[in-house]
């Protein structure tokens, strides 16, 4: 039999390493099983979609199955659902989710790319209508669908991550009177305190009303939802967002006998190989690895995708190449404000034990003198006894991409916070200041 490769799931893990399997052989076969009806399309871009920044979502779509079988001889079967792993019998069973006939799939190598599904709260009423998921394009057109179709008046965000924030600026975009509610004393709990304090200014300073420290107790209505009970609050409400984490998609592999770790997720080694020979995964339902650390973490972010997909699909076609891990950087727009971090959090570097020491300076992302510099937040963790970058947080209007990735490249390569000091930042008036403030914060550690 002709060597094949079974792909389970076609979006941006598994079609990045379909394509990368096919550069490197031009024989192989493989077969990429995906159950919606829609790959290889720019799910980070899917909040502006909303917004109306971009106006449709067949924008957001990189490639229609029908391409890469015409241009990269890649078999795509949309619609198609992976019912069960036969490790015995190298083979997958696969149902048509149109026809719903069944067949067998055989296969020489196996990668899972199942990737992961939005997190629902099991509370009163969530069975009720217009209560939102965030997680795929299927997920995105069916909320813009809704808010062209209702012109909805208010809605509630429940969970104050990146991806609820950048929503919450989508639903003002639409004329949506939002509310954020967020469990935790605040903010984007990842960060600390007085810089999610800065996100909260600019989300109020745009109308969304916040609530921290708040419990959804439960939806209210008869098949839609009305109203949101929280703590001792009834708000009126014409849709809900849930935006309250993931679950890494691991029921397939976990009833193949494939090992899940402990953190929920397909375990998988540095070659993105899973315990069973022939077998890899890549994505959101397999662990990543923190550079610092050298840990495994869980972090569903594209950027990590991508590499894993690629290290994957070299790996299958009998390379030995390498995931060498993370640092987790991570930004997003929230009105105004670039909202950006890499490295561990502070309670991770609490929870490991390190002896370090938090820096906050700030600056300008231009020349002081030179027209509508704003201003740049930034906070660092250092540790004190190898004077290496734990992690980093930064806030501010422009600039803050740029820097927040060479914070990241400095942890990743391992330099000393002082050693920033010795690093030649490109500078002209309308991007940095001629002391940037990376460099002043080099010089800060340097007095303390």
């Amino acid at each position: 039999m002709k060597e094949r490769v079974v792909i389970i799931g076609g979006v941006a893990a598994g079609m990045g390493a379909a394509t990368q399997i096919r550069r490197k052989n031009p024989d192989i076969e493989i077969f990429v099983f995906e159950q919606s009806e829609f790959v290889s399309y720019g799910l980070c871009g899917m909040p502006f979609f909303i917004s109306g920044i971009i106006k449709n979502y067949e924008d957001l779509i990189v490639y229609k199955p029908s391409y890469f079988k015409t241009n990269r001889n890649i078999d795509v079967f949309t619609k198609h659902r992976v019912e069960k792993i036969d490790i015995e019998k190298r083979e997958v069973i696969v149902s048509n989710l149109e026809d719903g006939t069944e067949k067998n799939i055989s296969w020489s190598k196996l990668l899972i790319a199942t990737g992961a599904r939005a997190r629902k709260l099991n509370i009163e009423g969530s069975n009720l209508k217009n209560i939102f998921t965030f997680r795929d394009l299927n997920s995105a057109i069916l909320l813009k669908n809704f808010i062209n179709e209702r012109k909805p008046k208010k809605c509630a965000i429940i969970g104050s991550g990146l991806i609820g924030l950048a929503l919450a600026e989508a639903f003002v975009l639409n004329n949506i009177k939002t509310y954020v509610i967020e469990k935790e004393e605040k903010i984007l709990p990842i960060f600390s305190n007085d810089m999610s304090e800065i996100v909260l200014k600019e989300l109020q300073k745009n109308g969304v009303e916040v609530f921290t420290n708040s419990t959804v107790n439960a939806f209210i209505g008869k098949e839609e939802v009305e109203k949101i009970s929280v703590n001792e609050k009834i708000l009126d409400v014409d849709f809900v967002l849930l935006s309250i984490g993931v679950i890494p998609n691991i029921e397939l592999a976990k009833s193949a006998g494939i090992e899940i770790n402990s953190l929920g997720c397909i375990k998988v080694n540095n070659k993105m190989q899973t315990s069973v020979p022939g077998i890899y995964a890549a994505g959101d339902c397999t662990n990543s690895f923190s550079v610092i650390t050298k840990k495994e973490i869980y972090l569903p972010l594209a950027t990590i995708t991508d590499k894993q997909a690629q290290v994957a699909g070299n790996n299958i076609v009998g390379e030995s190449e390498i995931y060498n891990g993370t640092v987790g950087s991570v930004v997003e727009k929230v009105f105004n404000l670039e909202v950006a971090r890499t490295g561990l959090t502070e309670n991770e570097i609490i929870k490991e034990g390190y002896n370090y020491k938090s820096i906050k300076i700030k600056g300008k992302s231009k020349a002081g003198y030179y027209p509508k510099a704003k201003d740049l937040y930034l906070k660092v963790f250092v540790d004190l006894n190898s004077k290496k970058i734990l992690g980093a947080e930064m806030i501010g209007e422009e600039g803050v991409a740029k820097r927040i990735d060479i914070i990241g490249t400095a942890i990743y390569a391992g330099l000393k916070i002082d050693q920033l000091y010795d690093i030649d930042f490109a500078y002209s008036p309308p991007f940095s200041p001629s002391r940037d403030i990376l460099w002043n914060l080099s010089a800060k550690f340097k007095e303390l």
